[in-house]
């Protein structure tokens, strides 16, 4: 009896380490980071306008995941340019806020790349 009491034991200890492992955002056993979400995927702004943008790295559980290194690339500068916005730190690093501003009149793309995983903002100006 006191075999088995200690075997449960054992087990219930074992399953309660699993548990913690698929807890924690940034286990390997999540297989890192698969989505980036973003608060806008389509903008359409006017010339001289700014926007910001933030992101969420996520695993394929949807767990949020650290965001350092994030950036900001648009596809065609002369209509809107893209960069970080690092005038407010969000505690954690668990997102990254980016800003678009509108140049000229077009359309553009603001790619976002996280942690390897991309998502695409698309601008329209006029």
């Amino acid at each position: 009896m006191k075999r088995q009491s200690l075997v449960l034991l054992a087990v219930a200890f074992i399953a309660a380490g699993a548990a913690g492992c698929f807890s924690d955002p940034v286990s390997g056993l999540r297989g890192g980071p698969s989505i980036v979400n973003l608060s806008a995927s389509v903008l359409l702004m006017s010339v001289g306008d700014s926007m910001t943008v933030s992101a969420q790295v996520q695993d394929n559980q949807g767990n949020a995941l650290a965001a350092t290194g994030t950036t900001w690339a648009s596809s065609a500068s002369a209509v809107a340019t893209a960069g970080a916005d690092n005038s407010l730190v969000i505690p954690g690093d668990y997102y990254s806020r980016g800003y678009i501003k509108a140049k000229a009149v077009g359309t553009s793309n603001v790619t976002v790349t996280a942690r390897g995983v991309s998502a695409i903002v698309k601008v329209t100006v006029h």
